[in-house]
């Protein structure tokens, strides 16, 4: 996330187009359903109910990365 936050800084990181969009796309995940995910799974009573929902979140991310909603859903039915 820093790296997006400072890529404008090209003496520090020098990406490429396609790195930076690549970049784009895993910190827009990390921040809209990931870090959700992370911080609340630590209350082991609200698991299922988490698993359940970020499910539906993935979902719904669909319709902002289908290619990412998708492979996230994969991962996500291998630990089902």
């Amino acid at each position: 996330m820093k790296i997006m936050l400072f890529r404008d800084q090209r003496d520090v990181f020098q990406l490429t187009k396609a790195e930076e969009a690549r970049l784009e796309r895993f910190v827009l995940f990390g921040a809209l359903l990931y870090s959700k995910s992370w911080t609340e799974a630590p209350l082991a009573a609200e698991a299922p109910a988490g698993d359940l929902q970020l499910w539906a979140d993935f979902k719904k991310y669909d319709q902002i990365d289908p290619e990412i909603g998708k492979a996230a859903r994969s991962v996500l039915e291998r630990h089902l």
